[in-house]
């Protein structure tokens, strides 16, 4: 509750900034015609509607060449052009008012600012742009246009979701930034030729790139699903021969990217822990289901079947190459920090990164799952483990990330068992 009535403060700020905004830009600015509205919320409102969506949430839309290049045609005007078509889009969609409000919100901001910024350096506007002198306003403007937008959506997405602003700036960052580069220049083309002799019919004839534009962005997030969608089928598999630990993987993954995203790891990092968190166990697959499920204690031979997993899996994976990293992350993730592990004997900082944050998670979560051979620990009793081997099982920093991110592991665990107790 407390969560919903901040998501509902700052939209409404956001709403009433932007209706102050609007208020000046009618008082002070003289106003586009009619018929250049109706293009340009037109050519948005189709933009709008082919947005792409990306793998870590929200979406990339080809919008934005438009939004550019309205900046360029009406300065500061733009902003509510921008504004109406995405709340009608939004409204066509049948989505909730308060999502219309704050998606109109961000644009008219993100464009206002973009608009300001390009005037304030002397940038000049269309059709007598000097492409070498406007350098370094047009860069300004994207780069404006950007941070608002990008920051005042992560907001958001952080209020609702719980999710901190840096995890989602880091996993979204890569698929806007291409977005923006790539469609840049061509709302300096949809300027010029809007303001040129071929006028509107010559810039519809650019819509051809821009669908491309979106269709080429489209082909790649569903590229990125399709490896997401890859993993968790092989993660299935593991749970199809070992039920018992059924969501084991899941809440691994979970809990690794807790502690990657504590330790500020890029991006890429944090999506091929994330991977390997899945797929961790993977090599048990090759492994005796008599050993896997025996009640009792495994002899020497039984044991040394177990301990061959993360070969066995590292081995499987390694040849695939959108999870390159992802193996060697597996091969390594029973190592200790003392060097008393299993396969390779590595010991400290020899151990990578991803597999050492991967055994802390890999650790405690079989410590708080019933297992066929024993009852659950408590959180507490595993945190206590965690604690006491740290230096030794564990490393130290990974430990100490872990119990400053208890609160939200916590919360995964209980989840998780609770949901697997319904099934059940």
């Amino acid at each position: 509750m407390h969560r919903d009535y901040r998501l509902k403060v700052y939209i409404a700020m956001v709403s009433l900034l932007t209706l102050g905004g609007l208020i000046w830009l009618v008082t002070t600015c003289p106003l586009p015609r009619f018929v250049d509205v109706l293009f340009i919320v037109g050519l948005s409102i189709g933009g709008d509607l082919l947005r792409v969506p990306i793998p870590s949430g929200g979406s990339v839309s080809v919008c934005f060449a438009i939004d550019f290049a309205a900046i360029l045609i009406f300065g500061s005007v733009s902003a509510p052009m921008t504004a109406l078509a995405v709340f009608l889009c939004v409204l066509v969609q049948s989505k909730p008012i308060k999502v219309a409000a704050f998606d109109a919100s961000q644009v008219f901001l993100s464009t206002l600012a973009a608009a300001l910024t390009y005037q304030g350096l002397g940038g000049g506007f269309a059709p007598s742009i000097d492409l070498v002198r406007s350098l370094i306003p047009l860069l300004a403007a994207t780069f404006a246009y950007f941070v608002v937008n990008t920051l005042l959506v992560a907001i958001v997405i952080t209020l609702d979701q719980g999710i901190s602003v840096g995890k989602i700036w880091r996993a979204n960052i890569k698929w806007v930034i291409p977005n923006y580069l790539a469609l840049s220049p061509l709302g300096i083309l949809i300027a010029i030729i809007y303001t040129g002799p071929l006028g509107p019919p010559g810039t519809v004839l650019l819509l051809m790139p821009l669908f491309l534009a979106r269709y080429s962005f489209q082909q790649y997030s569903e590229m990125r699903k399709a490896h997401i969608d890859t993993v968790k089928a092989l993660a299935a598999a593991l749970d199809a021969k070992d039920s018992y630990t059924r969501g084991h993987s899941d809440r691994i993954e979970q809990i690794s990217n807790i502690l990657a995203d504590a330790m500020d790891l890029s991006g890429s990092e944090i999506e091929t822990i994330s991977y390997a968190g899945l797929l961790h166990d993977i090599g048990k697959i090759g492994v005796s289901e008599a050993v896997l499920n025996k009640p009792g204690k495994l002899s020497e031979a039984e044991f040394n079947q177990i301990k061959a997993h993360p070969d066995i899996g590292a081995d499987m994976i390694k040849d695939v190459g959108f999870l390159k990293g992802v193996a060697e992350i597996i091969r390594h993730h029973h190592e200790r920090y003392d060097g008393k592990g299993y396969p390779a004997g590595l010991a400290g900082e020899d151990i990578p990164l991803g597999a050492r944050i991967l055994a802390c998670a890999d650790a405690f979560d079989a410590m708080t799952s019933d297992r066929v051979y024993r009852r659950a620990l408590s959180f507490e009793q595993a945190k206590t483990e965690l604690i006491e081997n740290r230096g030794k099982q564990f490393d130290p920093r990974v430990i100490e990330v872990f119990l400053k991110s208890e609160k939200e592991i916590r919360a995964i665990v209980s989840r998780e068992h609770k949901e697997d107790e319904h099934i059940c």
